[in-house]
């Protein structure tokens, strides 16, 4: 993405927002998503509140299923040629960025669509998806949009109306705004933000389930925080025990908040305040011992359900040639790993060991964690965690004119989150990387403003090469690791 002062629709202030033109899903997993949820090239005006799209031309690219989409607002005002004339750079990068076999017919038939509504229902045609949440989608922006304009009591008014809007969905589109606000620095947006999840809170009976559950979650973390560091097993049970709110929403909560309940000293602890305690006691020992132990054998059945899962989508990725089948086994695996990595080990491990003997296998097996890394990396992740493993400003140089496309205002921020957590002696490194890359950055951002001035330039960038993190086996030491910015996963013996 690329930060750009552009000007609100509705006022005409000048605001930076982050932009992207080319959704291309070999290399942003997530870009259907974003297009069908309309949550890309967001701006946020801090003068009027307006909330919308940035009105760019961009370009939809899913090679899987052969789309090639653009769209041009209209409220940009370009003719056929002029929009040809803005769109032929993007289209020329996904080209060069293509694999010359992957270039097919296709490619050289765009399709132009009217709004950005016939591209999201062309996505959802391809997908075989009814319209029904597209449009769901497009009420809670458009509701999003009237409250943050609304007065105090407007926002009540129309939260009652419209409840049934009010969902998972609503509050994530919600969190994302606020999310967007805080990074810019945006106050006045972030207030009106905060004035709607009140209302959400105080009116609609999600808010109301949702304001329910955090106080729930508040007294769990008040009960937690009251006890002592060393408590005994023993002693913990007597406060459980004797706990104003102990019941069974209350223990789901704190079996999550902290997991030790549900293990053997606890547990021992309870059946013997069953066998010795008062009969108030027992009485309560009984009920909370027998909830937990159900708890903790639901629990563990989810988990080696979850653990054959796994293995199985490992096993599947390995044998599958079809790319479109073996991307889904691999979007399901990242989600394991960055849910319950534990788990994912074990499950690689059992892999691991049944293909002990077949290099070929196992070769396959490391290329495996490679693609999973970078599902979970971005590529911004990626190029700093390779960037900190050297001082050398031409390795810097040449790691960054492999992957231009991820010089961006993110991995500034990466770095500068990283900065922030490192010790003042261990600083002087980090900042000639800060200075080198915020030069980058400018330098790349430049080129795409003069390739845009000048859209029959073809564009000079070389296609961006997929560099993954390194994999570790037991006992092979990482000398990066303490400045290593982004996370393994570690392929067992």
């Amino acid at each position: 993405m690329v930060a750009r002062q552009v000007l609100c629709p509705k006022c005409k202030t000048p605001v930076i927002a982050e932009v992207e033109q080319v959704f291309d899903t070999r290399k942003i997993p997530q870009a259907r998503d974003l297009i069908l949820s309309g949550q890309f090239n967001l701006m946020q005006c801090p003068a009027c509140g307006y909330v919308g799209q940035v009105p760019l031309p961009i370009v939809y690219h899913d090679p899987e299923k052969e789309l090639l989409l653009v769209y041009v607002p209209p409220e940009l005002g370009l003719s056929r040629d002029q929009q040809e004339q803005a769109v032929g750079p993007l289209l020329q990068r996904i080209m060069q960025e293509l694999p010359a076999e992957q270039r097919k017919a296709y490619l050289l038939q765009p399709q132009y669509m009217l709004s950005l509504r016939t591209l999201q229902e062309r996505i959802l045609e391809a997908e075989g998806i009814t319209k029904e949440m597209l449009e769901a989608q497009e009420k809670r922006m458009t509701l999003l949009r009237h409250l943050l304009n609304a007065s105090q009591e407007g926002r009540r008014e129309m939260l009652r109306k419209e409840a049934d809007l009010v969902d998972e969905t609503f509050w994530e589109l919600l969190r994302y705004l606020q999310s967007a606000a805080q990074a810019t620095g945006d106050q006045v947006s972030l207030q009106r933000l905060k004035d709607i999840e009140d209302a959400v809170k105080e009116v609609t009976p999600f808010g109301q389930r949702l304001k329910e559950e955090e106080e729930r979650a508040r007294r769990v973390q008040a009960f937690l925080q009251s006890l002592p560091r060393n408590i005994t097993p023993q002693d913990f049970v007597q406060r459980l025990l004797q706990w104003p709110h102990l019941d069974q929403e209350h223990l789901r909560l704190l079996a999550v908040m902290f997991p030790a309940v549900l293990e053997y000293p606890i547990l021992q602890a309870l059946q013997e305040v069953k066998e010795t305690g008062s009969v108030e006691m027992q009485a309560k020992a009984r009920e909370v011992h027998a909830w937990l132990v159900q708890t903790l054998e639901r629990v563990q059945e989810a988990q080696k359900r979850l653990l054959m899962d796994t293995v199985q989508a490992i096993e599947a990725a390995l044998e599958e040639e079809e790319e479109s089948a073996r991307q889904t086994h691999l979007e399901k695996l990242a989600t394991v790993v960055a849910m319950t990595p534990e788990l994912f080990h074990q499950a690689l491990g059992l892999v691991h060991r049944k293909y002990q003997g077949q290099p070929q296998r196992l070769a396959q097996l490391d290329a495996l964690v490679r693609q999973l890394e970078r599902l979970l990396f971005s590529p911004e992740e990626l190029l700093l965690r390779d960037l900190l493993e050297t001082q050398d400003e031409a390795m810097w140089r040449a790691m960054v004119k492999k992957r231009p496309e991820a010089l961006t205002s993110h991995l500034l921020n990466l770095l500068s989150q990283y900065l922030a957590s490192v010790p003042e002696h261990q600083r002087e490194p980090l900042e000639r990387l800060f200075q080198f890359l915020a030069q980058e950055v400018m330098r790349r951002q430049m080129r795409e403003q003069e390739a845009q001035q000048e859209p029959d330039q073809a564009s000079s960038s070389p296609p961006a090469t997929a560099t993954g993190p390194k994999v570790l086996r037991p006992g092979q030491e990482d000398s990066s690791r303490e400045q290593n910015a982004g996370s393994q996963l570690i392929l067992p013996s």
